[in-house]
């Protein structure tokens, strides 16, 4: 009986519940985690003026918190940002930088989105201007 071990091992089944729980636990908290919104770069270049030249007054376009657009000089206004078209464009002199200067409740999302809009519909150069304190003077 030398060769005979004493007790016999006994081979236990391995279950795969528990690994299948945990796969799924991770797959659910990475599905959740993850954001699936393509990243983008935006272009901030602000336009110089040189010194000692007299200019006209700044091109200022108000961002409001409901996504309307707003220029106070000429009265200009448009409902929202999806509401821009090319034909907008004709009021704004090409050769001057657009600011866009949003208020204080408006979001960065919406900022982002109407310097995309102001770009897309062709003007040359456009800047985030000041942020506007209150409402519509």
């Amino acid at each position: 009986m030398l060769g005979r071990p004493l007790f016999k091992a006994r081979r236990r089944a391995i279950s795969l519940t528990a690994l299948i729980d945990v796969v799924f636990i991770l797959l659910l908290f990475f599905m959740l985690t993850s954001t699936f919104t393509p990243w983008r770069s935006l272009d901030f270049s602000v336009a110089s003026s040189a010194q000692g030249e007299v200019s006209t007054p700044p091109q200022v376009i108000e961002l409001m918190p409901d996504g309307a657009l707003f220029e106070r000089h000429s009265g200009w206004q448009v409902q929202g940002v999806g509401a821009l078209l090319p034909a907008d464009l004709a009021r704004f002199d090409p050769a001057q930088t657009v600011y866009l200067s949003p208020h204080e409740e408006v979001d960065l999302q919406l900022i982002v989105k109407a310097l995309e809009a102001l770009k897309a519909i062709g003007l040359p150069a456009v800047s985030l201007g000041p942020v506007i304190a209150g409402g519509r003077a």
